[in-house]
């Protein structure tokens, strides 16, 4: 008797905006430990029978004026690195900003510029060229209302799932997308990063970050999966 063919899978890109998650745990959640988050496997609980994550692109930029800070950012873009997430960086540049209206001063702060524009040039790129049938954007920003629309232009078979990190509406992204969810904390608890990390490439060790390990202590080391 002979096998049935394998199932074919559809072919899902997840693209993940790095901070606008990152800030809704550190705003409204406001639990470190979650910020330990395994982005493959909690983009991957969202798909639907029938699809595989192909990709998983996360945008964030690495902040100049805080050296822990930067290190704990940077001990979790080696870890996504080692699980195969391409990470695209963006930048932070200095802007000049005005006080109240009482001030009426002028002071300079960093503000994080290039991820809205890499998101919308990989989901325009995406849909060109027909890299998936469908996205998964993890974000609750609205400016990329525009990149969504236009990608849907380029091809309207691609389907464009929007999950919306916890607390944030985006009421305007669940119209303008095909399927949405919300993240809730629930799933940042169950999708957590092992502590510490084994790398599935090398072996290395990457130790959780100490102000994000969990408060109930760290479980046994487990392998990254292969």
């Amino acid at each position: 008797m002979s096998q049935a063919a394998p199932l074919s899978h559809k072919r899902v890109i997840a693209l993940v905006d790095g901070f606008n998650l990152y800030h809704a745990i550190d705003d409204y959640v406001k639990r470190n430990e979650l910020k330990w988050v395994d982005i493959i496997s909690l983009t991957s609980a969202f798909l639907s029978p029938g699809e595989k994550l192909r990709m998983a692109f996360f945008y964030t930029a690495l902040n100049p004026w805080n050296n822990e800070k930067r290190a704990r950012q940077q001990a979790l873009m080696d870890v996504y690195q080692d699980q195969g997430v391409t990470v695209v960086k963006g930048i932070f540049k200095l802007q000049d900003h005005r006080c109240g209206a009482d001030c009426k001063k002028t002071f300079q702060n960093y503000g994080e510029k290039e991820t809205d524009i890499n998101i919308a040039l990989a989901m325009a790129r995406i849909a060109h060229e027909k890299m998936a049938e469908k996205i998964i954007l993890v974000t609750g920003d609205s400016d990329q209302l525009p990149s969504v629309r236009y990608a849907k232009i380029i091809n309207p078979d691609m389907l464009i799932k929007v999950v919306i990190p916890p607390f944030r509406r985006a009421e305007d992204l669940k119209i303008a997308c095909d399927e949405n969810a919300t993240i809730a904390v629930s799933h940042l608890e169950r999708h957590r990063l092992p502590e510490p990390y084994v790398g599935k490439r090398t072996g290395k060790v990457i130790q959780c970050p100490g102000p994000w390990r969990n408060p109930g202590g760290a479980p046994a080391i487990v392998p990254a999966p292969a």
